[in-house]
């Protein structure tokens, strides 16, 4: 869970509220498949939800506390 890229998912999703898939490996330069895995990872581990409009489906956290915790937890490991 505390893999640098899925904690910056976390943060960037926290900031913006919901994202797709193309927005986050735009804004993070991930390739997409890197993306959609850890974003899997992140929906099978509770942290975000996914829900599907059309063909794109819209990312959002879980839980505000949970957005919190781990931008909490991405500054520890950042300083």
């Amino acid at each position: 869970m505390a893999h640098p890229e899925r904690l910056a998912i976390v943060k960037l999703i926290e900031q913006q509220k919901t994202l797709t898939v193309t927005e986050i490996y735009v804004r993070l330069k991930l390739e997409q498949p890197i993306a959609s895995h850890h974003l899997t990872i992140l929906k099978t581990a509770g942290v975000l939800n996914g829900k599907k409009d059309g063909k794109t489906t819209n990312y959002t956290l879980s839980s505000a506390k949970v957005g919190s915790l781990l931008t909490a937890v991405y500054k520890l490991i950042s300083s």
